[in-house]
């Protein structure tokens, strides 16, 4: 076994590394970006929290846990295994009512729709202080219900805040997918458009929840036989892997945010590319600026194309003296052939 700690302690520190980038991504994209603090995505970055204690807490006190088994004795070991204990529970159980929220959520969006373009702010802050209200009680107990009755907590633990919520989850999401389904076909392009962006989240989110069953339905599953067949006692190996499945989970959301959802996937891009973004943006400026300039140019020449030539309203001097002498006719002139014209035919409107 002690030669087998180290190589679970690396990989256990390679998902802490990643579930402290990808959770830390989705708040601070949803902190600097406004177009992402939408009503559903609420759930989102409050779950990102709840993964973020387990990269920064659970994770790394599980390693220390895992090294020092044989300092038991200390007292140091037991505060901080009971802390450890207290953050896994509030990872479980804010992971899992998290999921049954988001759920519900598109349980609404999907069913009823016009009812769930009416709610507001405060009823996605009261259902987030609602997890928060179950979740942190429920690890606190974690001390205290270990010593009075510990197969009586955990069993509770493990069927009311997970197995029940788990199968909520399911017939939700069984009810999203025969209402999609089932939708009409025949609706406008709008309509359409928007039960479009509902499959997608709820794709997603049926995808977070399959991937939430496997990583914590093994570990769930093997503390229900513990407690209920305390004979069976699980090995070492088979511990560090249902633990490593549980973690990994965490790592998870944030890689289907940024595959399915295209407003997180350039949030993301922006923060760990700032310089191809602002390279990106100062193109696009460039090719709208030339595309003005260019339509401009082509309203003014055409302009100029059907414009009439100016001609003026006064004639000059040569124009007037040139159609006055056109008026004289053959009879002003001397018909003995001189060619001069005669005086008495010339009156003064010639001059």
């Amino acid at each position: 076994m002690n030669h087998l700690i180290i190589p679970w302690a690396v990989a256990y520190s390679v998902v802490a590394l990643v579930v402290l980038l990808g959770n830390g991504l989705v708040i601070v994209s949803f902190w600097k970006n406004t177009f992402l603090r939408t009503h559903t995505n609420y759930f989102i970055v409050s779950l990102a929290a709840t993964d973020c204690f387990v990269g920064i807490i659970s994770i790394p006190w599980w390693i220390v846990v895992t090294f020092a088994g044989q300092m038991q004795e200390e007292k140091w070991y037991a505060l901080l295994h009971n802390t450890w204990v207290m953050f896994d529970i509030l990872g479980g159980v804010g992971s899992i009512l998290h999921l049954v929220a988001l759920s519900w959520d598109r349980l609404c969006a999907v069913v009823w729709p016009l009812r769930h373009r009416i709610y507001t702010g405060k009823r996605y802050l009261f259902t987030l202080a609602l997890i928060w209200t179950v979740a942190i009680p429920v690890a606190i107990c974690s001390k205290p219900g270990m010593k009075l009755a510990p197969k009586a907590y955990n069993l509770s633990v493990i069927i009311l805040c997970f197995f029940i919520p788990l199968f909520i989850v399911c017939i939700t999401q069984a009810i999203v997918l025969i209402s999609l389904h089932l939708s009409n076909i025949h609706i406008t392009y709008k309509l359409r458009r928007n039960l479009c962006n509902e499959v997608r989240v709820a794709k997603t989110v049926f995808l977070m929840i399959a991937f939430f069953m496997i990583g914590w339905l093994p570990f769930f599953t093997l503390s229900l036989i513990s407690f209920v067949k305390p004979q069976i006692s699980p090995t070492w190996q088979a511990i560090c892997a249902v633990k490593f499945l549980q973690y990994s989970n965490s790592a998870i959301n944030p890689v289907l945010y940024a595959h399915k959802f295209p407003q997180f996937r350039r949030a993301f891009a922006a923060l760990l590319c700032p310089c191809r973004v602002a390279r990106e943006r100062a193109r696009t400026v460039g090719n709208s600026f030339r595309t003005a300039v260019s339509s401009f140019s082509s309203s003014i020449i055409h302009r100029k194309g059907n414009q009439q030539p100016f001609t003026s309203q006064v004639d000059s001097p040569i124009s007037l003296k040139s159609s006055r002498r056109s008026t004289l006719n053959a009879e002003d002139f001397d018909p003995s052939g001189a060619g001069e014209i005669l005086l008495s035919k010339i009156s003064p409107r010639h001059y």
